[in-house]
């Protein structure tokens, strides 16, 4: 599961595909870097 890695929310998109590709995120994050948590060690912002 791809986490964005500002408010580890899970409804982030892959806007452009790619080796290099570019993911956004609703919180407002744009970029190549995603957080993949395979165990669900990670949880939303304010939700601990």
């Amino acid at each position: 599961m791809k986490r964005c890695p500002v408010c580890k929310g899970t409804d982030i998109t892959l806007m452009i595909g790619g080796i290099t590709g570019k993911f956004q995120c609703r919180c407002g994050y744009q970029g190549p870097l995603v957080i993949e948590d395979e165990k669900g060690v990670y949880k939303k912002k304010g939700h601990h």
